[in-house]
């Protein structure tokens, strides 16, 4: 579900954006629930805490809008949200969250070339990890042309000009997206969306990709690896164009994460 066409049959977009949502819960609860069985195992129990976890205020207005008709109304959605506030709250385990972060290694300073490939709608790790991806690491390389610029505005002699030379950072990241079309919803002959019908040809699933989009990221991975870059835009542009819904805007930012941590 495309969570935008509409039907003869199903005329409300809000049904049809719901029933978008709700095609990936399945999935999106397996993938918590180990996720957080794996985590546990090595920080123990505890390493989050929702005690005062208020659900209601995580239902933004815009989101509550988009699925109100869906979720059968205003009465329906605050009934759910009640049920979901009675039920048991996990009181976290201060060595346990100590634990987690720990786990994190990433600093976002690597001078070696990443090349990170997104489906614009992956229905588990969303577009927006590489936006945050992208943003930290651009925040280390900002920080560290900063002190270039400043060496070299005051290098007074060769010597100082050459020391300064070796601080000038090279920008290596390079964030390629896999697009949807605008619409996809396959709808039977009598007008209702034909969910065991051909996905999306692009940007959906989990990190599914098309061969050429998958093609394109290797050879441009290739490079990489043998250059020690991620290459110049117009490097980058002969591979992408040559592959169907490969986003060309090297500038396309996704949706942000609603939450981070």
């Amino acid at each position: 579900m495309d969570g935008i066409t509409t039907s003869p049959v199903i005329a409300e977009q809000s049904i049809n954006a719901t029933v978008a949502i709700l095609e990936n819960f399945g999935e999106a609860i397996a993938t918590g629930t180990f996720g957080g069985q794996a985590v546990s195992e090595l920080t123990g129990p505890g390493f989050y805490d929702n005690t005062k976890t208020n659900w209601f205020s995580l239902l933004d207005p815009a989101d509550s809008g988009r699925y109100n008709l869906g979720l059968s109304g205003d009465g329906a959605i605050a009934a759910m949200l009640g049920v979901l506030s009675l039920a048991p709250r996990v009181t976290g385990d201060a060595a346990a969250i100590a634990k987690l972060k720990a786990l994190d290694k990433s600093k976002f300073d690597t001078t070696k070339p990443v090349v990170l490939l997104s489906n614009e709608a992956d229905r588990l790790v969303f577009a927006g990890n590489s936006a945050l991806y992208v943003d930290k690491a651009r925040a280390i390389y900002d920080a560290k042309l900063a002190i270039y610029e400043a060496a070299r505005d005051t290098a007074a002699t060769s010597a100082e000009r050459a020391a300064a030379a070796k601080l000038k950072p090279v920008w290596n990241v390079a964030s390629l997206y896999a697009m949807t079309p605008e619409t996809y919803t396959v709808y039977t002959a009598q007008g209702l969306p034909n969910l065991a019908g051909a996905p999306s040809p692009s940007g959906v699933g989990h990190q599914n990709f098309t061969l050429k989009q998958m093609m394109a990221w290797v050879k441009i991975l290739a490079h990489a690896a043998d250059t020690g870059k991620v290459g110049t835009p117009g490097y980058l542009q002969q591979y992408i164009k040559k592959a169907p819904y490969l986003n060309s805007d090297l500038d396309y930012r996704p949706t942000d994460l609603k939450y981070n941590w």
